[in-house]
């Protein structure tokens, strides 16, 4: 679970691409958060920028992992080897894959966000 590079283009499978970056040097240049459920997962790219590369909503089996491959994979050299994934469970299925296959995953409790929202956000 290292590094990634942007690729320059417009490459989608599946999803909807937003907007392309163009390659930096910088290897941490993509980040992805997915909002898990128990029959789907959505999922967003973004960018350094915090610009919005990518979504998609994957099923939760092998049809929605290789979705999710494909996805990261037109974005990256690196596929998901190394991309820094926000998740809102630390168990499971597309955990286990996705820690397979290299993806640095950082499990968020949803309340913990939800709380931090409440607290910083005006009244």
């Amino acid at each position: 679970m290292r590094a990634l590079i942007n690729l320059p283009g417009s490459m989608t499978v599946g999803a909807t691409l937003m907007h392309t970056s163009t390659r930096r040097g910088d290897m941490t240049t993509l980040w992805c958060g997915i909002d898990w459920a128990e029959a789907h997962h959505d999922v967003a790219v973004i960018d350094v920028d915090g610009v919005l590369i990518a979504k998609a909503r994957i099923s939760d089996d092998l049809a929605g992992f290789t979705r999710l491959t494909e996805l990261v994979t037109s974005l990256s050299l690196s596929g998901l080897s190394g991309l820094p994934i926000a998740i809102e469970t630390g168990q499971g299925l597309l955990v286990s894959a996705l820690r397979a296959a290299g993806a640095d995953g950082f499990a968020i409790n949803p309340l913990a966000v939800s709380r931090y929202r409440d607290r910083y956000s005006p009244s």
